[in-house]
């Protein structure tokens, strides 16, 4: 869990110092943007793990049968701007059993209030299953599951 924590957050910072370089061209007439150290942003970054205080919604999943991507929406009801999301998601077969669980580190800017959606690569690498409520293949030999997505931890940027 730290290396994941470390991970992003290193990620996070290193975005921050490549957009304040400054940026060389050759050719006439484009603007120079001035430089600029890690901002006082970038330091007031928090991350919440704490299950109480996390205040997302998540809705709208979506995968269909040929899909290489899944997407979902996220729906921020804190009042922090969220710029990274872990999601733990669940699969499980029509009968409940357990298919595939997978941890999704991805970044993202939602303001407070607003809603945003994102997408990621599919677990189903060979493209045989597709999501109960997604549209169903003309194929008979697809296999249906369900999915539960859980938010395991948010990095904020406090208001």
């Amino acid at each position: 869990m730290r290396r994941i924590l470390l991970l992003i957050l290193l990620g996070v910072v290193s975005a921050g110092v490549i957009h304040g370089r400054v940026t060389r061209t050759t050719r006439k007439g484009l603007a120079r943007l001035v430089g600029h150290t890690v901002s006082e942003e970038q330091h007031m970054r928090d991350t919440i793990t704490e299950r109480e205080l996390i205040k997302v919604r998540i809705s709208g999943y979506d995968k269909p049968l040929r899909s290489t991507k899944e997407s979902l929406f996220i729906t921020n009801d804190g009042r922090d701007t969220i710029v990274g999301v872990s999601l733990r998601m669940d699969y499980t077969d029509m009968s409940g059993r357990q298919l595939h669980r997978a941890v999704n580190n991805l970044p993202c800017n939602i303001p407070p209030g607003q809603t945003r959606q994102l997408s990621f690569p599919s677990w189903d690498r060979q493209r045989s299953f597709y999501y109960k409520l997604s549209s169903r293949p003309k194929k008979a030999d697809a296999t249906p599951y369900d999915v539960s997505c859980t938010a395991e931890m948010i990095i904020v940027i406090p208001e």
